[in-house]
């Protein structure tokens, strides 16, 4: 198995910029480049956390499933196994990750979070582009948290880019519950953790 280092860059949350630049923190996924058949592991990071992070809930994409399919998913280890939830879209065209930093291991500037990781199996030559989505991210003082996003890619075979895309998948499997109960998680488990900080 590859281990993939981390690019990282800038776009609009959600939507691949290329070349944009940012002051603010940047999320950003990595990439990989495979034979079909080979998997590699992708992390997804966070470059700064000026104000700490609280809680976050991600989703993470293939563009293009026929070219590369995600098999695994784990949190960094940084966030506590309570409360922390992933799941795998059965198609495998992505994934949702979702955890709280009960622990305070984020604290307020700190640099190169991973937030998790994402393996990828290759399916057949060609290029395709990994994203990622923030659905959600607060910070130790409760307010939220917008990271640009930077895509990855994964180069499979020879490669050549697809022009293909997918919706956003809603995760079915995996070693917690689908998408919008990852979410639901998130925001129970970050508000509790905001309150206990508070108190």
């Amino acid at each position: 198995m590859a281990v993939v280092a981390v690019a990282l860059g800038a776009t609009v949350a959600g939507t691949a910029v290329v070349g944009a630049q940012s002051d603010g923190p940047v999320l950003s996924v990595g990439d990989a480049a495979i034979d079909a058949g080979e998997t590699a592991e992708v992390a997804v990071a966070l470059d700064t956390a000026p104000n700490g992070v609280s809680g976050f809930a991600v989703n993470v994409s293939v563009a293009d499933p026929s070219v590369a399919t995600v098999t695994n998913v784990s949190l960094g280890e940084s966030f506590d196994s309570v409360g922390e939830s992933t799941a795998i879209a059965s198609d495998g065209s992505g994934a949702a990750l979702s955890a709280a930093d009960l622990g305070e291991n984020v604290q307020p500037g700190a640099s190169d979070v991973t937030l998790g990781t994402v393996t990828v199996q290759g399916e057949a030559d060609g290029e395709t582009a990994i994203e990622a989505t923030v659905n959600s991210m607060d910070n130790d003082n409760g307010n939220d948290t917008d990271p640009t996003v930077e895509s990855g890619s994964v180069t499979v075979g020879e490669g050549q880019m697809s022009t293909e895309t997918t919706e956003p998948p809603t995760p079915t499997s995996g070693s917690g519950p689908g998408f919008n109960q990852v979410v639901a998680l998130f925001a129970l488990v970050s508000g509790s953790l905001i309150a206990k900080r508070a108190a």
